[in-house]
């Protein structure tokens, strides 16, 4: 068990956050001068987490990255399985208790989940087995970095949670997949794939300051406490998105197979 970290120790850690604020901090001002609107790039919406004006400027930020990428030959593909493999050291990080580690290695994850798909387009290279590729990557990362949060919780309130966040994160995206193969694309809820990673990032990289300054002689516990409440809140509001967004498609294929009917094909109520 180590003891509670130091005023140094959170700098360290602390450190390249802060740089990371600043310079995308002074990013978007500069975009916020450059650009008069957001152009909507995007086919999804934003949301309080995401909102739509930040998710143009990450495609206004990158867009210089993305064209070098398409200039060196790289193939979409690379960039996904580069993600795979982020997601892979966040889940093992996490498992031996590396936190802020993993939070780096899954803020990685999502930067290529935002680069594939901005190059395939670039290059026209998007397809329907991109996108699969893709979809089938997202879900073995969040399974992955779940997964090695659960082993850090060691059997005890942020392994149930973690496992519940996972649940509810793969019942968001597979009801989605699934109605959208029937015919009802539906993409309702707040927790959305982009919304679930850069919470969860968020709370990797801040959980272990709750120990800083603490006169206990273990850090892990108050990073365990942090964790659990990051993980209920992500848990919470996947499950809600997950039931909101099965109950409308169900409403929405039962709707489209009543008016797919005759008259005298439709049961009588």
């Amino acid at each position: 068990m180590r003891g509670a970290i130091s005023i140094w120790e959170a700098i360290v850690w602390v450190a390249p956050l802060l740089i990371v604020g600043v310079v995308g901090s002074t990013a978007f001002v500069v975009y916020l001068v450059r650009t008069d609107s957001p152009r909507r790039r995007e086919r999804r919406e934003g949301s309080w987490i995401v909102p739509t004006r930040l998710i143009d400027f990450a495609y206004w930020a990158t867009d210089p990255l993305v064209e070098q990428l398409a200039d060196d030959g790289v193939h979409p593909h690379h960039i996904t399985a580069l993600s795979l493999y982020g997601a892979g050291i966040a889940g093992g990080a996490l498992a031996m208790g590396c936190i802020v580690l993993g939070g780096w290695c899954l803020a990685l994850t999502g930067l290529c989940d935002l680069l594939d798909g901005q190059l395939a387009r670039t290059q026209r290279l998007d397809s329907a087995a991109g996108a699969f590729f893709d979809s089938v990557a997202d879900r073995i990362a969040e399974i992955v970095v779940w997964g090695g949060l659960a082993v850090y919780g060691g059997g005890e309130i942020v392994t149930w949670l973690a496992i519940a966040a996972m649940g509810a994160s793969l019942i968001v995206s597979y009801s989605r997949a699934r109605g959208q193969s029937l015919g009802a694309d539906l993409e309702i809820g707040l927790m959305r794939r982009p919304e679930r990673l850069w919470l969860l990032v968020l709370i990797l990289l801040g959980a272990p300051l709750a120990s800083l300054g603490g006169s206990g002689t273990s850090a892990d516990e108050p990073t365990l406490y942090a964790l659990a409440w990051g993980a209920g809140l992500i848990a919470g509001l996947s499950g809600v998105t997950a039931y909101r967004r099965t109950v409308a498609i169900f409403r929405a294929l039962r709707r489209g197979s009543r008016s797919d009917q005759s008259p005298s094909e439709r049961p009588r109520t």
